[in-house]
């Protein structure tokens, strides 16, 4: 065998390592930016909260 096969069938796990931590990377960022205060997730939530609360409160008002 030369030199040339023997480099194509060694695995590159630097490379994967690299892959894996990018990836965390991008899952963390997109994390912090969905969940911070005032973000996306914390306005919908918000939203479907307020709704259910208004609909409480006129459900009370019609009983009394």
């Amino acid at each position: 065998m030369n030199k040339k096969q023997i480099k194509k069938d060694v695995p590159r796990g630097g490379q994967s390592i690299l892959e894996y931590i990018l990836l965390v990377g991008v899952i963390i960022a997109l994390l912090v930016i969905f969940l911070r205060p005032g973000g996306y997730f914390s306005r919908v939530y918000n939203r479907m909260i307020q709704r259910q609360s208004d609909d409480v409160l006129n459900a009370a008002k019609v009983l009394f």
